[in-house]
């Protein structure tokens, strides 16, 4: 098609759109509808995607975690007929011992506490950890330095804070170096991680606020701050493995381990992240075709509304057609014109879907706090499939079009 016949053909569509300007808007409802589904549904798609994705990496994809179960009050009284200790350091050293490559085995104590400084007060998590955590669950520093071994071996009276937990403690000033004070235990500042800016929500696992944590020496939270009997009594386990190591095979043998450990009393979880992975993968991708499915219903039912007004144009434009075959319009040049119609109606309603469609995805953010991802391929897809529907719901009405024999056109009234 030449580049003025292409304008002409553009005109005379738009000169038709404006005769029926409510027939027009109400046509191209169902590909805008259609088209920002797609864009709200795959950004949704996305960000769950991206957020299932960073909770499970910063786990670290060669770890094992060993939780303490939620167990009801029945429940838990039964488990502490079987295993009075429930996970205590004695599983970590079997497990460094049985399980082959082992990296290492890091111990978590985890207390809810008050924790103080002159000006600020923060109620939070304190995790008492060994020097090797901050490396098995990819944390890094951003001020300062992360627990060293001395403070391990020391017991020294040294934190880690995360970096909101910083904010709210020492607002506008550097933390490190200054004292907070825990169960009336000082404790001076080290160093302050790299904000994350999430919250981890694992199943099988309490939904943690990682940026507003405080870690301390594990000798220390289990001597200063517990004591008493429970001293060697653990929360969680985080069992680091060789890139090389089969982790199913070594959660089976862990899990074979700890139950024979603690008498078959099922109070603990052994979590794969490398698992949940797969399995978040799998969900999203069976959420995604869910999705992609009803914003095709949505696109379908735009398409079939293009070819309804375009069947109805042919009709009421019969004797133009006529006319237009009578002075040596040729039967292809029908066809185009009718076409252009058609995929200029769902293009621009595919223009004003994906408009519609990335307002809807930030309102969906700002409303409800999910995450919300909006990708360029999505955006593509959505575009090339409103066009699509354009050419392929259009092509029909435009071969009937062109297949009006001229006499009989110019006869129709």
């Amino acid at each position: 098609m030449k580049w003025s016949t292409f304008q002409q053909s553009i005109k005379d569509s738009l000169n038709s759109f404006r005769s029926h300007r409510l027939r027009t808007a109400l046509t191209s409802l169902g590909v805008i509808f259609g088209v920002a589904a797609v864009i709200s549904m795959l950004a949704i798609a996305e960000g769950a995607k991206q957020d299932a994705l960073q909770s499970i990496e910063l786990m670290g994809l060669n770890n094992i975690y060993i939780v303490e179960k939620l167990l009801s009050d029945q429940e838990t009284k039964e488990a502490k007929k079987k295993n009075p200790e429930g996970l205590n350091l004695e599983d970590c050293q079997a497990i460094q011992e049985v399980v082959p490559q082992t990296i290492g085995v890091v111990p978590v104590i985890a207390k809810q506490t008050t924790v103080r400084t002159q000006a600020a007060t923060l109620n939070g998590s304190v995790l008492g950890v060994t020097p090797d955590y901050f490396l098995a669950v990819n944390q890094r520093i951003s001020t300062g330095r992360i627990l060293h071994s001395l403070d391990e071996q020391d017991v020294q009276r040294v934190a880690v804070l995360g970096a909101e937990a910083a904010r709210i403690l020492f607002p506008g000033e550097p933390a490190v170096g200054k004292l907070i004070r825990m169960n009336g235990n000082p404790f001076r500042v080290v160093g302050v991680l790299q904000r994350i800016g999430r919250i981890q929500k694992i199943p099988g696992m309490i939904q943690r606020e990682l940026d507003k944590e405080i870690y301390i020496p594990f000798s220390s939270m289990s001597q200063r701050i517990r004591g008493g009997m429970d001293r060697d009594r653990v929360q969680a386990i985080v069992v680091r493995m060789n890139k090389e190591a089969n982790i199913q095979s070594a959660g089976d043998l862990i899990q074979s381990l700890l139950q024979r450990r603690h008498r078959d009393a099922n109070d603990f979880n052994v979590i794969i992240p490398e698992e949940l992975l797969i399995q978040s993968q799998r969900t999203q991708r069976t959420f995604t075709i869910v999705m992609g499915a009803i914003a095709g219903i949505s696109l379908l039912v735009g398409g079939i509304g293009i070819m309804n007004i375009m069947l109805s144009s042919v009709l009421e434009r019969t004797r133009e057609i006529g006319i237009r075959r009578a002075v040596g319009a040729t039967k292809k040049e029908i066809t185009k014109q009718f076409l252009t119609e058609a995929t200029l109606l769902s293009g621009v309603g595919g223009i004003i879907g994906l408009v519609l469609g990335i307002l809807l995805a930030l309102s969906i953010t700002w409303i409800a706090g999910w995450v919300t991802i909006i990708t360029l391929w999505s955006i593509f897809v959505a575009m090339i499939v409103s066009v699509g529907v354009g050419i392929g719901f259009g092509y029909y009405p435009a071969k009937q079009a062109a297949q009006l024999d001229p006499i009989d056109a110019l006869r129709y009234e």
